[in-house]
């Protein structure tokens, strides 16, 4: 679920979707409460996120990744 979550967000990304695309599965390895919830929220919806949300996002993920 989440992988098809995050390739949306990947769509929706214009520029980063193939960055997302490689995120997608590791996000859901970290099995974070908060990834579900947001991810199960853009299914609902089907509109973008806030771009610094977007941002935000992207950066957690590349710090968990350098840790």
């Amino acid at each position: 679920m989440l992988e098809t979550s995050w390739y949306t967000v990947g769509q929706h990304q214009k520029g980063l979707g193939s960055c997302w695309r490689q995120v997608d599965i590791q996000w859901a390895n970290i099995g974070l409460k908060e990834a579900h919830n947001r991810t199960y929220h853009l299914r609902k919806s089907k509109k973008n996120l806030e771009p610094n949300f977007q941002l935000d996002t992207f950066s957690k993920v590349m710090q968990y990744w350098n840790k």
